[in-house]
């Protein structure tokens, strides 16, 4: 009796001890002041996003991508499943209702809005707000559980990353810690006749972009802190090639629909997730509990321009956290600089800093 008493006490101890470790650790937050990379640029250095206004005063629920029309509307999908269309007298409206929640979205030449959504796939929407679903499985026939971001090309063909097989949105935390290659890059024809894997093993890829001379794709691997770019065309073609390595967050959402790309990076990087990454047997134990155990990201202000090369171009922070920050999209679009805030619910803008404008 007394050696079952024993070790139940010591299998509660050690119950207890990792519960409240791990409780420990989700409510660290690791300040930029202890914990910086070796940045591929400066940080620290500016608070360029103080300049940064917002457009609109109705609070959204995590807004996520962005598009705007060619009358000036702004586009976003949010997590209550809408997109949300803000006019240029900042008023907001739902545009259309979708069937998951909303990711990245793109325009085409005719005006439809094309919008990755989890749990059904790629859908097009036109411009009264009728969504129809283009996409939604892979080219095995398995279903198109979790698009992430989108490039709508010039010639109608439609670029778009799955970022995981085997985990959801809500649960993409797992992700990070599985360390799985197992995202893709897809091609969709103008007509849908054709949709062709291009790469299919990228860890997690959120964003994508085609550069301005369409020779190649820029994709974000959030979780491997990289910006990576792939050919499409010679003989390299889809091979991933790394551009923008050791970021010192976590970048989202590329666009590339002016002179230069945009990255947001809505997070920081967590020094505990880096860490353990070396250590299979707790990622296991990690991933085996809920979601409110797990390490909390710290939203920062950041966003990163790059040109072809991959040279960063500039990069705009707000190191106070005071003003804006969690921000998973930028669009550079009629002399402003468009800016998602998740975290605050509101979409900014602000006029591009030239003095940034330099190579590091």
């Amino acid at each position: 009796m007394f050696r079952k008493f024993f070790l139940f006490s010591v299998v509660l101890i050690c119950v207890c001890s990792v519960f409240f470790g791990i409780v420990f650790i989700r409510s660290i937050g690791i300040s930029t002041e202890t914990y910086l990379t070796d940045s591929p640029f400066e940080l620290g250095k500016n608070n360029h996003l103080l300049e940064a206004e917002w457009i609109h005063k109705e609070v959204l629920d995590r807004p996520y991508g962005i598009a705007i029309d060619s009358g000036g509307s702004i586009y976003t999908g949010t997590a209550d499943r809408r997109i949300v269309r803000i006019r240029t007298n900042e008023k907001t409206e739902t545009f259309a209702l979708l069937g998951g929640r909303p990711l990245g979205l793109d325009f085409d030449q005719a005006g439809n809005l094309f919008v990755c959504v989890e749990e059904v796939g790629i859908v097009r929407i036109d411009k009264n707000g009728n969504v129809r679903t283009v996409i939604s499985e892979l080219p095995d026939g398995t279903p198109l559980r979790f698009p992430h971001g989108i490039d709508v090309a010039r010639d109608g063909r439609i670029f778009f990353t799955v970022s995981s097989l085997e985990h959801s949105w809500d649960n993409s935390f797992l992700e990070e810690l599985s360390a799985k290659p197992e995202g893709m890059i897809l091609i969709a024809e103008p007509d849908f006749s054709k949709l062709e894997i291009l790469n299919q093993e990228l860890y997690y890829p959120a964003g994508i972009a085609l550069s301005r001379d369409g020779r190649f794709l820029l994709v974000s691997e959030p979780f491997r802190h990289r910006i990576s770019s792939v050919p499409l065309t010679g003989k390299k073609r889809g091979i991933e090639k790394f551009f923008l390595t050791n970021i010192p967050g976590i970048p989202t959402l590329i666009s590339g629909k002016s002179a230069a790309f945009w990255i947001g990076i809505p997070y920081y990087r967590n020094e505990i997730l880096d860490r353990i990454q070396e250590y299979p047997e707790i990622k296991n134990l990690l991933s085996g509990l809920p979601a409110f155990f797990f390490v909390q990201k710290n939203p920062r202000g950041l966003v990163v321009s790059m040109n072809d090369f991959g040279d960063v171009m500039a990069n705009y922070q707000d190191f106070t956290g005071s003003s804006i920050s969690g921000i998973t999209a930028v669009l550079e679009h009629a002399g402003n600089i468009f800016l998602v805030s998740s975290t605050s619910g509101k979409i900014a803008k602000m006029k591009p800093v030239v003095e940034e404008i330099r190579f590091f």
